[in-house]
């Protein structure tokens, strides 16, 4: 599943950050029980490239990793709404074509049927904003304006209002299948709101995993400067596979 997907793939972070983080260790002070010595003297300048490019690599993976209850939570959101959007589609429709047999005002089937587009326009919005890309920002605002143009027009419908000019429904099925589709919406506007909270994490998330891309070059040209200058001094490589093994699987 995505869910089984996704744990996995914040169990390959974990594991691999701390694998590259003790052989750094290693290459500092050594391992008696391995019985392998620290780097020589002569190659503490690249050794200190290294660890400083890593420092700054770890802290935008620690950022991808701490992320993982935000994305849990939007998720969550996401698939609640998603459950509720083609119940309040139908519903909509169903008013619609009521108010069409009733010969109700022009204004009150414009906004009925505009709430078609709003409630998809949501559901677009939500997977926008879910996906942590540039955009996540201004998917949330217009996540923000068209729950809150959707509520607005369900209560102009139900009680009137004037400063959108929206006429009250005074047909008691129309206003029994109106009162509904608040109450299926009510869920849908509680998750929109979690999510809107959550997508400045969500924005932050996208820039450290497009820090994380730039930075994890540089961290790899410093190891390979490293694993030359090993080569150069004859000593052997086991210490730097394991290494090796750790940057390509965060790189």
């Amino acid at each position: 599943s995505a869910s089984q997907g996704r744990d996995q793939s914040f169990l390959f972070l974990t594991q691999h950050q701390d694998s590259f983080e003790d052989t750094l260790k290693t290459l500092v002070s050594g391992d008696e029980q391995a019985r392998l010595p620290a780097l020589p003297a002569e190659l503490t300048p690249e050794l200190k490239q290294v660890n400083t490019h890593w420092q700054a690599y770890a802290k935008d993976l620690d950022a991808i990793v701490l992320s993982r209850a935000t994305i849990v939570k939007a998720e969550k959101a996401i698939l609640a709404v998603k459950k509720k959007i083609p119940l309040l589609l139908e519903e909509s429709e169903q008013v619609i074509d009521m108010l069409s047999q009733q010969s109700a005002s022009a204004d009150q089937i414009y906004h009925a049927t505009r709430q078609l587009m709003l409630a998809q326009r949501i559901e677009n919005s939500l997977n926008s904003v879910l996906s942590g890309g540039d955009n996540v920002l201004t998917a949330a605002d217009h996540l923000s304006k068209d729950t809150e143009r959707f509520s607005q027009v369900v209560d102009g419908l139900l009680n009137g209002n004037s400063v959108v000019e929206i006429k009250k429904v005074t047909d008691a099925k129309v206003r029994s299948s109106l009162e509904k589709i608040r109450a299926d919406f009510s869920a849908v506007a509680e998750q929109a709101e979690g999510l809107i909270t959550l997508s400045p994490d969500l924005y932050q998330m996208k820039e450290a995993a497009a820090q994380l891309e730039e930075k994890g070059s540089v961290l790899f040209d410093g190891a390979g400067s490293l694993e030359s200058a090993l080569q150069q001094y004859s000593r052997t490589n086991q210490w730097w596979t394991t290494a090796g093994f750790g940057l390509s699987g965060l790189a």
